[in-house]
């Protein structure tokens, strides 16, 4: 039965990114800012892992088979794009990667100190397998926007371990889960525009 609940949000078809984040409540207004004929291939947003209005909402390309289901049907996710980032940065190769994995991880961080929902993305294909070919970027094939809330259900500030969960809008719900531990508190020195990674 959680397998099915998975199996229900699994990407059928694909479709773009500029209209699912347009959908998800992003104004996509300055995707046409550039010189093709067709905003929705703007390299500068099309390529995005996040996408963050300050004041509203979080937007995040999630891979599908990232994506676990607990025994009461709650749909989850663990992530660490800190890591990640500062792997890639380390390595001195694929600054676009680094750079995006960096912005990913600010939104989380965004997401977690303002209380914003968060929209996924999901997307299915074939995905960069870091250990055989980690120059390989991965190829999305379906994407859809999750009709669910996600929250960022607990964020370590030292670390940068996250965990998402679908069907929880941090905005109403937030103070009733006792088990959302959100670690140490970021610095209060931190602006808050500095979490806004795109728009």
């Amino acid at each position: 039965m959680s397998r099915e609940l998975l199996e229900a949000i699994r990407p059928r078809k694909k479709l773009r990114v500029m209209d699912l984040v347009h959908a998800a409540g992003i104004d996509d207004s300055d995707w046409t800012n550039f010189k093709g004929p067709n905003p929705s291939t703007n390299p500068k947003y099309c390529y995005e892992w996040a996408f963050v209005d300050g004041e509203r909402v979080v937007v995040l390309n999630l891979w599908f088979d990232s994506m676990e289901v607990d025994g009461s049907g709650i749909i989850f996710q663990r992530l660490n794009f800190q890591n990640l980032a500062t792997k890639l940065e380390s390595e001195g190769r694929h600054s676009n990667w680094s750079r995006r994995a960096r912005r990913l991880d600010l939104a989380f961080q965004a997401a977690a100190k303002l209380r914003l929902p968060v929209r996924v993305i999901v997307n299915d294909g074939n995905r960069r397998d870091t250990e055989r070919d980690p120059d390989k970027a991965s190829q999305v094939k379906r994407r859809i926007l999750d009709d669910q809330v996600w929250s960022v259900a607990e964020y370590k500030w030292e670390t940068g371990d996250c965990l998402l969960v679908r069907g929880i809008d941090p905005r109403k719900f937030l103070d009733q889960f006792s088990l959302l531990d959100f670690g140490a508190a970021p610095d209060k020195g931190r602006s808050e525009q500095a979490f806004v990674c795109i728009v």
